[in-house]
């Protein structure tokens, strides 16, 4: 059988020598550190949005699990799609991560802003006051406006899934695959660590909402700073050509 691609046959820098050069890489780490910062934030956070909306909501455990399980699904889907569309988007991936990061950036701004208490979410819950959560019920109006925005808040997470990985790997190639993603994917694990460890020391609050609103913004301006390389397609491509330009020179 042949190889799917030229690159797939060359061999990959061993996992100590491939660290050290990986550690060097200055703009593979502004990928890196886009992806750890807000894909751990927003995992970290999600599987507390039950406090989240606790002084927000009437049974925030219902809505946060609601949210969850539609927002799961929005983002397989859209990190399916985007997967299968990796090839066809070609050099065009840098654009859209930026473009998925800006509006998860704008939505977080737009849901930290409903769970205010003078949001349109906190008054249409009375202020937080459990009397007044449970006789408007789940929040009405308000209630749909976080679904909203949360369940597409997820899809364009789970967007970025599939772009980041393609393109990590491409930026620190001929670095094992595996090894740069195992650091990326570390790196997400640390910060949802972090992120979960300060309410140890800190009391929860609405800064949970706005280190959302910091770990996107963070990652919107890591993307646009990243210098999109493709190291391992443009080998593939290059030879590709070259092979097809000597073939048709000695037809």
């Amino acid at each position: 059988p042949n190889a799917p691609s030229i690159t797939a046959t060359m061999e990959r820098v061993e996992f100590g020598p491939g660290m050290r050069q990986l550690l060097g890489l200055k703009n593979w780490w502004l990928l890196a550190s886009s992806y750890s910062v807000m894909t751990g934030i927003t995992a970290a956070w999600q599987s507390i949005l039950s406090v989240v909306l606790k002084d927000v909501v009437f049974d925030s455990d219902a809505v946060a699990g609601n949210i969850g399980l539609w927002g799961g699904f929005a983002g397989q889907a859209a990190g399916v799609a985007l997967s299968l569309l990796s090839d066809w988007v070609g050099g065009k991936k840098r654009g859209i991560l930026i473009v998925l990061a800006a509006v998860s950036t704008v939505l977080i701004v737009i849901f930290a802003w409903l769970c205010l208490p003078d949001g349109h979410a906190g008054s249409a819950s009375g202020g937080g006051s459990e009397a007044s959560l449970e006789e408007s019920g789940s929040g009405g109006e308000a209630s749909w406006a976080l679904y909203a925005v949360s369940i597409t808040l997820n899809l364009c997470q789970g967007a970025c899934f599939p772009i980041f990985y393609e393109m990590g790997v491409e930026a620190a190639f001929p670095i094992a695959e595996g090894l740069s993603m195992g650091v990326l994917t570390c790196g997400m694990n640390v910060f949802a660590l972090i992120f979960l460890a300060i309410p140890l020391v800190l009391p929860m609050g609405a800064w949970l909402n706005w280190a959302m609103v910091a770990s996107c913004a963070y990652g919107l301006l890591s993307v646009v700073l990243f210098r999109e390389d493709y190291n391992r397609t443009d080998i593939d491509e290059g030879r590709a050509m070259a092979a097809k330009a000597s073939i048709q020179a000695h037809s």
